[in-house]
């Protein structure tokens, strides 16, 4: 059970972060910024060839005078985002909750099938005294 918990988890997870984040990986545009410290705050200065843009860091996983990738959308290029995996793909609260959540849920199936009712236990005790069905055509 706990391998059909894992496999369902990742696979949710996975298509939720893939078709969620913004700007959209499928149809972003990349570039190389550089991290700049702004009023006390990490931003990145970027170019989309035209104009230069700046967007905030949203981790603490960079530093001052970095290079960095940046994805933006081509129609609204003000919209990006540092392109690394806590910047873009995960956020730490977005993984501490879905983690919660699946924990909460597998120890509620646990509970319940671990700890059934008197009713339930002897439902199943006098289904085993049943026959087996026979089949409708025998071979």
């Amino acid at each position: 059970m706990r391998w059909i918990v894992i496999i369902l988890y990742i696979v949710c997870f996975g298509s939720y972060i893939l078709f969620t984040r913004q700007p959209d990986y499928f149809d972003g545009q990349f570039t190389t910024g550089k991290t700049i410290q702004d009023s006390g705050k990490l931003v990145v200065l970027f170019s989309d060839g035209v104009n230069n843009y700046r967007t905030p860091v949203k981790t603490f996983l960079h530093h001052p005078n970095e290079e960095v990738r940046v994805i933006y959308e081509a129609a609204d290029p003000s919209n990006a985002q540092v392109y690394s995996l806590f910047d873009y793909w995960v956020s730490f609260g977005e993984l501490i909750a879905s983690l919660v959540i699946v924990g909460f849920l597998y120890w509620i199936a646990t509970t319940v099938t671990n700890n059934p009712t008197a009713e339930a236990v002897v439902e199943e005790l006098e289904m085993g005294k049943k026959k087996p069905r026979k089949p409708k055509y025998d071979s």
